[in-house]
């Protein structure tokens, strides 16, 4: 599975259980006075040769506003099981990871990923997982870039860019899709598509919407192709899009952190 690799492939998964609608099991809890709801997507049971390289691999899903301002997790302190610690991991220098959204900038929904300790083969529930952890949230300032399709291969300057070290640049739709070759559909993509690279710290950008010169919220599918601080980001439209479109770039600033705190009951193990 690409989920893991290194020395966890060599042993694999023994079982997977998934579907929020078996473990709708957080109760609605309130950060901040902020309504967010935590409950697990996903228990994966990973098995090692060596029985203190076992774990569990948690998945748990944020519901509720604030989690569209939210960017990153850590500092995760688990209260039940008793002696139990979570980690977490992909972390940076301050201990936080990234979390993960539904699509680019969807907002309201996102998850994030736990390793707890492997519990005995014999153990089928956790009656109680309990703790806080700590969510970074931010404000958002915007970047407006005019008549987007006709600067193609230029690069955009703006003083909110420079003050936090990213370069970004129009570029061609087709470098965002390196494997499409048909003609058809890169002709489609030309008409449909506009592509933005961020060289730096690409987690400066949070989100890229479309807009008509009238001020007009154009749908699209957002997709990306890159690593490291390289990131060429695309927005596709189901139809054409107009001849002079609007990017507003959003670009996240202020960070505060906000402690969750949640309970989970009863949550089934693989």
């Amino acid at each position: 599975m690409k989920a893991f690799s290194g020395k966890w492939m060599q042993w694999g998964l023994r079982r997977i259980l998934m579907g929020s609608g078996v473990f709708l099991l957080g109760s609605i809890l309130n950060a901040q006075d902020l309504p967010l709801r935590v409950s697990v997507e996903r228990v994966v049971d990973v098995r090692s040769a060596e029985a203190d390289e076992s774990r569990i691999s948690l998945t748990l899903k944020l519901e509720g506003e604030v989690v569209a301002q939210a960017l990153e997790y850590g500092q995760v302190e688990l209260a039940e099981p008793a002696g139990w610690k979570a980690k977490v991991v992909a972390t940076d220098a301050e201990g936080f990871a990234p979390l993960k959204h539904r699509g680019l900038g969807k907002g309201r929904e996102a998850t994030l990923l736990l390793e707890l300790p492997s519990p005995p083969r014999t153990q089928t529930s956790l009656p109680v997982l309990a703790g806080h952890l700590t969510l970074k949230t931010y404000r958002q300032q915007v970047v407006l870039i005019q008549d987007l399709r006709n600067k193609r291969n230029q690069t955009m300057t703006d003083p909110l860019f420079e003050a936090h070290g990213i370069k970004v640049r129009v570029v061609e739709p087709r470098q965002a899709f390196p494997g499409l070759s048909d003609p058809l559909e890169l002709t489609k993509l030309e008409e449909s598509c506009v592509a933005v690279e961020i060289i730096g710290d690409i987690r400066k950008v949070r989100e890229i919407l479309l807009e008509t010169p009238e001020g007009e919220a154009i749908p699209s599918r957002s997709s990306s192709f890159g690593a490291g601080r390289t990131l060429i980001l695309a927005l596709r439209a189901e139809q054409a899009l107009p001849e002079k479109v609007v990017a507003k770039i959003l670009i996240p600033v202020a960070p505060q952190s906000l402690r969750v705190p949640f309970r989970l009951e009863n949550v089934s193990l693989p």
